[in-house]
């Protein structure tokens, strides 16, 4: 919850979508959805498989990360931003998310954020 109010139209906005019943419900299926993908991967899955699997952590990812761009408008300073350690985790994970998605499609790396991002749900119910 924010303390004040930013001073701009905008982030009165994305403050009433960030404080609202509906973000919430929308932020936890995207939780579930991605928690659905990570009990889902197997080894040795088939490449048709493993294609939708990433699709969905890609469709995840973009979710958490216009959620974090909405937290950062409704802020009322940066200061007010990064003093929220949730909106800290977030960020990291989406940096993380994009730079190991980006190195998994070239095959540089096979570390994948699934269970990090599945740790939102504490941030849900927080």
């Amino acid at each position: 919850m924010m303390l004040t109010r930013p001073h701009h139209y905008l982030g009165v906005i994305a403050q009433d979508i960030v404080n609202s019943h509906h973000f919430e419900i929308i932020s936890l299926m995207f939780v579930v959805l991605n928690t659905i993908a990570v009990a889902a991967e197997f080894s040795s899955q088939p490449t048709a498989y493993a294609t939708v699997i990433f699709y969905i952590y890609l469709v995840v990812t973009v979710e958490l990360g216009i959620e974090v761009i909405i937290q950062a408008i409704a802020s009322a300073s940066p200061a007010a931003f990064f003093s929220n350690l949730w909106n800290v985790f977030d960020l990291v994970v989406v940096i993380l998310s994009g730079v190991l998605g980006l190195l998994n499609q070239f095959s540089l790396s096979t570390i994948d954020l699934g269970l990090l991002q599945v740790l939102r749900v504490v941030r849900v119910s927080a």
